[in-house]
């Protein structure tokens, strides 16, 4: 819960948008600049609290050597109120670049009264977010770099600071796809060349970049990329494994995101493994009804399905659905993915009534939260298009495929699994 923005807490039925997204980017940065989480708590509830009714304090009283304008920008992509974040990716790419090149930023500190800039609801911000991440992963890493280098000569200080801005600045000079260096850059390659000088620049700063890595492997996962997805985050658990200064939610989240990995790339034992531990883990930290802890819960059900056990999977996936449902209301994401969870079950056990019901429940719900387009309303669009399928309800079910494959292809691309799971369908 820690990204979580205050509207997702409140499950909001309307208002829930791309900003939610920039106040989870503002709480990575924060993060990143002060070394420390800025809403913590020995609870799901408490953090879930101080999201809602505590502002953190500015980076810069915590890390003296965080720039101010770069703190600025931070606290206002964490506004409590959507309306005083930017109001668009767009926006906070382009103060990102201003500070970068040394220009006055537009964002001021809260006292200032924010001229409010409308963006369309939905729009497909997936490559533009990627460039927003490596923005903030860039920043962070030039930040770090100069704590670093604050002891060296100033002749060295200097060079170092320039291998940073050449390593960054070209990634960042125009939007996606984007040339850099007389090379024609993808958001992949975008992506691989920013992890690479991450592990070159903030050596000797290992938790640095383990969150940073940890950020690029979750941006694979979401794009489908699960082989990068794997091989980043396993290269950040090996990091965290070998410090004494690894946070317990960072490894559990890490050994996670890896399992999430494996069980896209069907290696079920290597799934489990890291789901048992990062399911004790997050039990330690928060106990069994945790909402972290249920969320992997659900993802250890999902392998018991796999291996054929399907009655204690219901029983399991029925138990999570309820106690998301309680604890975060019945529109919050994390309920309507446990309930589409459930109707896939139910799919596989040829329960198509059930399965309709939970499905169309779960896309509604998303449809008012996240937008229609978002990847787990699109894949329980593609789930709902093969219940009918399997029913013969040929008229009913091609409309769905057929927008569903449009808008796929609109937001991620012709290659990505849920594109392709509808192109099957077909």
């Amino acid at each position: 819960p820690f990204y979580m923005s205050p509207e997702q807490v409140l499950s909001k039925r309307i208002g829930i948008d791309h900003r939610t997204d920039v106040f989870s980017l503002g709480v990575a940065l924060w993060e990143t600049l002060a070394l420390q989480r800025p809403f913590e708590g020995d609870t799901s509830q408490q953090v879930l609290e101080k999201i809602m009714m505590e502002d953190p304090p500015d980076p810069q009283k915590i890390r003296s050597r965080c720039p101010r304008d770069l703190s600025v920008i931070c606290m206002k992509m964490i506004e409590k109120d959507p309306s005083h974040r930017f109001q668009s990716m767009t926006g906070l790419r382009a103060d990102l670049h201003r500070f970068l090149s040394n220009e006055p930023i537009r964002a001021k500190p809260p006292t200032y009264v924010q001229r409010c800039v409308k963006w369309t609801r939905r729009h497909p911000v997936i490559t533009t977010s990627g460039t927003v991440s490596i923005l903030l992963l860039a920043l962070a890493g030039n930040f770090f770099l100069q704590a670093r280098a604050a002891e060296a000569t100033a002749e060295k200080k200097t060079a170092a600071l320039e291998r940073v801005t050449d390593s960054f600045g070209a990634l960042l000079n125009t939007a996606d796809p984007v040339a850099a260096r007389g090379e024609d850059l993808d958001t992949e390659n975008l992506l691989n060349r920013a992890s690479a000088s991450i592990l070159e620049e903030l050596e000797g700063q290992p938790v640095a970049q383990a969150k940073l890595l940890r950020r690029i492997s979750s941006i694979h996962y979401r794009r489908g990329d699960y082989l990068e997805s794997v091989a980043l985050s396993r290269q950040c658990l090996d990091i965290l494994n070998s410090t004494s200064e690894v946070s317990p939610f960072d490894l559990y989240n890490t050994h996670e995101l890896l399992a999430l990995g494996y069980l896209q790339l069907q290696d079920l034992e290597e799934a489990r493994r890291h789901l048992e531990i990062a399911a004790k883990g997050y039990e330690t930290m928060s106990g069994a009804d945790g909402i972290l802890a249920m969320n992997v819960r659900a993802n250890l059900a999902g392998l018991s399905q796999k291996a054929g056990d399907l009655i204690s999977t219901e029983q399991e996936m029925i138990s999570v659905l309820t106690g998301i449902r309680e604890q975060l209301g019945p529109e919050h994401p994390r309920t309507l993915t446990a309930l589409g969870n459930l109707a896939s079950h139910y799919l596989v056990r040829c329960k198509y009534k059930q399965a309709e019901v939970n499905t169309r429940e779960a896309i509604a719900g998303y449809s008012k939260t996240l937008g229609a387009d978002h990847p787990n309303a699109l894949s329980f669009r593609m789930n709902l298009s093969s219940i009918l399928l399997r029913q013969a309800r040929w008229q009913e079910a091609h409309p769905i495929i057929a927008l569903g494959l449009l808008d796929s292809n609109r937001v991620w691309g012709p290659d990505h699994p849920i594109t392709i799971s509808f192109l099957f369908n077909r």
